[in-house]
């Protein structure tokens, strides 16, 4: 997918990236003052920063629309992907959105992406 990406998520994808994280979340705090952002790195999830709520809700809209979710669904889980490149190396993300009684949160799984194998490089016979 081409659709550019809006820069809180760019940047947010971005110091994932550079943190070598495996997983980002995005979680609602209570009484909708804001959201905590979590990097899990090598299996440990630590804090990252604070973010204001509007900038939660660009960036929900944003990845939803990157996966064709739909945006104004908020009382189901969705599940979606969609590519994101860095200066070196493309993306897969896997998105997981679940409806909470302070709002959505969002968990981003960063995979990288890998080219196809031909069976020779398999060690398989063409035949």
């Amino acid at each position: 997918m081409s659709k550019q990406l809006d820069e809180i998520t760019e940047n947010l994808l971005s110091q994932a990236t550079d943190a070598n994280a495996e997983k980002i979340s995005v979680t609602p705090q209570r009484g909708g003052s804001g959201y905590i952002v979590r990097f899990v790195v090598k299996g440990k999830a630590r804090s990252e920063k604070w973010i204001p709520s509007d900038y939660a809700h660009t960036l929900m809209i944003d990845v939803k629309s990157s996966c064709n979710l739909s945006i104004n669904e908020r009382q189901l889980p969705q599940f979606g992907k969609f590519f994101f490149r860095t200066k070196h190396k493309p993306f897969v993300v896997r998105v997981l959105t679940l409806p909470t009684f302070n709002g959505d949160t969002v968990f981003l799984s960063l995979e990288l992406q890998s080219r196809p194998r031909v069976l020779e490089q398999l060690g398989m016979p063409p035949n």
